[in-house]
């Protein structure tokens, strides 16, 4: 059986009621004592104690670094809108790869159609290019990714060995089914 202790201290850095607020979607790492973090859908704004939220704005990602229990939370703030953006519809972020200074994270170009019978409809799948430590401002790349034959969503989980293994799914007929693959190439 293992023993999982929740951290108290730790984890009432992330009750805020204003600002930046809660998010889904976290991955994390740690450069040295810092702890990066990344989310997907993201509120900015108000809530009150008991958790109802108030006068917010719901972005698509936000990042964060954590250093000696210190927790400062990125996003663009003027006006408030996602960290990485791209050309059309948004990023759900997904797993990653750390290469020297740079992380690289799949992203899902995801676009809404409230009147589509797949209103979350995946466009393709990109890496996002940026420096490994966080801050305000960082500069990032965007490397779209083939689509193949079978339209994997490729990224849900990574790992490094001697290759890359990316796992993805295809969805065939509502039901996901799990790939890998191996490169010794990152891109």
């Amino acid at each position: 059986m293992i023993k999982v202790d929740r951290l108290f201290d730790l984890e009432k850095k992330f009750l805020n009621y204003s600002s930046w607020s809660g998010a889904d979607g976290i991955y994390s790492y740690k450069v040295g004592e810092v702890i990066y973090m990344y989310f997907s859908d993201t509120f900015i704004g108000d809530s009150s104690s008991g958790g109802i939220r108030q006068n917010f704005t719901l972005i698509n990602n936000s990042l964060a670094t954590s250093y000696k229990n210190n927790i400062s939370f990125i996003f663009n703030k003027n006006p408030v809108s996602s960290v990485f953006i791209p050309s059309s519809g948004y990023f759900w972020l997904e797993d990653s790869f750390l290469e020297d200074d740079k992380i690289f994270i799949y992203a899902l170009n995801v676009e809404n159609d409230i009147f589509s019978s797949n209103p979350f409809e995946i466009k393709g799948v990109c890496l996002i290019e940026t420096s490994a430590c966080f801050k305000e401002g960082n500069k990032y790349k965007i490397h779209e990714l083939k689509k193949d034959e079978y339209n994997v969503v490729w990224g849900i989980a990574t790992l490094k060995e001697d290759y890359y293994y990316i796992y993805g799914y295809i969805n065939e007929y509502g039901n996901k089914k799990l790939v890998l693959k191996r490169n010794k190439d990152l891109l």
